[in-house]
């Protein structure tokens, strides 16, 4: 039986009226004779004509959207209807939702201002706490998948002052984890959109509510900058920079920031409730839009990239074993080896830095000039120099010199001097009136002071005192 087309009738109810996209699957517009609604039918390969591992996957997903999607009432999720198996393939059977997705519309118009990112954001949470409620878990929010038809009343003509609220649908379940399920997914590999994934989900580890709350703040990054806030060019890049690396600084910063940047926390406990979040929104979505900020950042912003928003596997054997080491620690654990991988850092810095010369390496020629004026050289009696600089001597110290010990002697060796005759050179007399002379030699000599009395003087050298003439000799006629 040949596949079905334009034009076909599936189980003689469903008529195929247009293709609306394609990818992963085919997305058609079509017509419910039954019910006399349109429809939107998504078709999933699962026969021969598929690749064999990727369509057994394929499938799996299918009719995992097909059951979360059946057990969640939300006005913000699109619903599913039915599911047939037919033509080698899966046949979803979905709301047909006449909106462009947030993707197209930020393409088309630039980043958004913040009270409409806002407002889009509310209707996003809306359908993951429903989901939650239910056990299920998203796993891929991001802006292809969320459907927004901004102007649902469809009256010609809104006063300036009033907006309607803009209708929201999250549509796409097909990586969900169903609480009461096992996980579809191949041991070892990762399914997502890298640059909306959260980093729990990036490593591989078990994924919760906290982890919508993750995609959410990526999608809300996404409509007020008009760029993911990841994206390193390839799947595993990407998904590596969402683990380690922090979301890129935002060029339109406003009220949003604070509470995108709290979603983007890469601890799943440190990430706001879904309660918090609402109360953000809630306040940002009621204030009126700065138009002329967003209309000049939206005709500054390029296009919209088309990376990041497709959902990838990825195989966990191409992260670095170290990394996945890593991921692995809890987090007071890596916490720890952070702390210790710091202190070894700044023991290696200091190190270096206590190697290093005291002048910080090369020196300048004023530096050297001021050196050599502190310089001041000395050349003494005995032919030798010194050298100082800034009083401090730089000269090679000379070893010190002793005088020789004077030779002792004992109280007898010089008795026996002293008894041992002397020879003296007779003393010169000068004849003057009343003279007095007074020598002495080398060991005891008399002396004969004014008055008569005899004195001793030991050891001093000769010497002789004359008193001057009152009067001048005469010399003769």
């Amino acid at each position: 039986m040949a596949a079905a087309g334009i034009g076909d009738v599936l189980i003689d109810r469903y008529e195929l009226l247009a293709e609306l996209g394609r990818g992963r699957s085919v997305v058609y517009r079509a017509r419910d004779h039954r019910l006399g609604r349109e429809v939107a039918i998504k078709k999933v390969e699962v026969g021969p004509v598929a690749d064999a591992p990727d369509s057994e996957q394929n499938l799996a997903r299918a009719r995992r959207e097909a059951r979360a999607t059946a057990r969640i009432t939300s006005p913000n999720v699109v619903a599913v209807y039915d599911v047939i198996e037919q033509d080698a393939a899966l046949w979803l059977i979905m709301e047909l939702v006449r909106a462009p997705s947030l993707a197209a519309i930020v393409a088309e118009r630039g980043p958004l201002d913040e009270p409409l990112a806002a407002a889009i954001g509310l209707g996003v949470l809306d359908a993951l706490v429903a989901a939650h409620a239910q056990g299920i878990v998203h796993r891929d929010v991001k802006p292809s998948n969320v459907l927004v038809e901004l102007d649902p009343t469809g009256a010609d003509e809104v006063p300036p002052d009033i907006r309607p609220e803009p209708l929201v649908k999250l549509a796409d379940f097909g990586v969900a984890a169903l609480r009461d399920e096992t996980t579809q997914t191949a041991p070892g590999a990762v399914i997502g959109s890298p640059s909306y994934m959260s980093p729990e989900q990036a490593s591989g580890k078990p994924v919760g509510p906290a982890s919508d709350m993750w995609g959410l703040g990526a999608l809300l990054y996404f409509a007020v900058e008009g760029e993911p806030p990841f994206d390193a060019g390839s799947a595993i890049a990407t998904a590596t920079a969402v683990v380690h690396e922090p979301p890129r600084p935002q060029q339109h910063p406003g009220r949003l920031s604070e509470i995108i940047g709290a979603l983007l926390t890469k601890d799943p406990d440190a990430r706001p409730d879904a309660a918090r979040v609402r109360a953000a929104l809630q306040a940002v979505a009621g204030a009126p839009a700065d138009t002329g900020a967003v209309a000049a950042a939206a005709a500054a912003a390029p296009a919209a990239p088309a990376g990041g928003d497709e959902t990838v596997v990825l195989r966990r054997e191409a992260r670095p074993a170290v990394a996945a080491r890593f991921d692995r620690l809890p987090p007071g654990a890596r916490r720890a080896a952070l702390a210790a991988a710091l202190a070894v850092v700044v023991l290696l810095v200091l190190g270096a830095a206590l190697l290093l010369p005291g002048d910080g390496g090369e020196r300048s020629p004023e530096a050297d000039v001021e050196r050599r004026d502190r310089v001041t050289t000395t050349t003494l009696l005995d032919g030798s120099t010194t050298t100082t600089v800034d009083d401090e001597d730089l000269s090679p110290r000379r070893p010190a010199t002793t005088e020789p010990e004077r030779p002792t002697t004992t109280r007898e060796e010089r008795e026996r001097s002293r008894s041992r005759p002397t020879t003296t050179a007779p003393p010169r007399t000068t004849t003057t009136e009343e003279p007095t002379t007074t020598t002495t030699d080398e060991d005891t000599t008399p002396t004969t002071d004014g008055d008569g009395t005899p004195t001793t003087t030991e050891g001093d050298p000769p010497t002789t005192t004359s008193t001057p003439p009152s009067t001048p000799p005469s010399t003769g006629a």
